[in-house]
């Protein structure tokens, strides 16, 4: 091999060197990067899921698949799953009852094509890992991108199930002492008339309207007859 030919391999092989030792720099600039990128995401998630399981109320973030990218520890102690058993699953297949899911999924489409505005707010019944029906109330929002794109969906849900169970308690009282075929009477401490069903009406002879807010000792008008009153009064006195 003559000089000048090892001189210009020998250039060559320098210059090739010297190209893939500045690639590998690069590559490994890139790596560490990513590292770092990911690492500052990853104690991102964490402290955004710790600022989250503080908080009394579910919460739930969808991607634009309705599935779980995110929920905190109150939304998994509602469902009763664990939050591996949650992430990346659909959230309305597997907690939305079925009976809620056709209007769920419209109000989800809508949020996402921004037909519906933001905070929207709804009662849904949910479905527990145990198979229980538990009614949420929701708040929702859309969250975006840098770029003003709809990403996915963020709920806040507050479990309502024994408010609602009480006020269906409440109606099916009202309707019984309306429909009560006893005089049923609701006063204050002193005794002072607060409420009377429509048999009381009937068998004083008072209004609603003329009766709230007297004592029954006016009462005595001679509509009502005395033992009706005096069973009253006895009942009022005792509490």
């Amino acid at each position: 091999i003559k000089p000048a030919n090892l001189i210009k391999y020998g250039l060559g092989v320098v210059l090739i060197m010297t190209i893939f030792a500045g690639w590998n720099l690069r590559l490994r600039k890139e790596i560490q990067a990513r590292k770092r990128a990911k690492a500052l995401a990853v104690r991102e998630r964490n402290l955004a899921q710790q600022y989250l399981d503080v908080a009394g109320v579910m919460l739930v973030a969808l991607n634009t698949d309705g599935e779980i990218i995110l929920i905190n520890r109150k939304g998994c102690e509602i469902l009763g799953y664990a939050e591996s058993e949650l992430l990346h699953q659909n959230w309305f297949f597997l907690c939305i009852h079925q009976n809620d899911q056709p209007q769920a999924l419209k109000k989800f489409a809508q949020l996402l094509t921004g037909d519906l505005e933001g905070n929207h707010s709804c009662e849904t019944v949910i479905v527990t890992k145990t198979g229980k029906l538990r009614v949420i109330a929701f708040h929702q929002n859309v969250f975006k991108n840098s770029s003003a794109e709809i990403t996915g969906i963020l709920s806040s849900g507050e479990d309502i199930t024994e408010r609602k169970a009480n006020e269906q308690q409440l109606r099916t009282l009202s309707v019984a002492v309306e429909q009560s075929p006893a005089s049923v009477v609701i006063t204050d401490l002193a005794a002072n008339l607060l409420y009377v069903n429509p048999k009381f009406t009937q068998v004083t002879g008072y209004s609603f309207e003329e009766a709230i807010g007297k004592n029954p000792r006016v009462l005595q008008s001679g509509l009502t007859p005395h033992e009706t009153y005096l069973q009253m009064w006895n009942s009022l006195s005792s509490g």
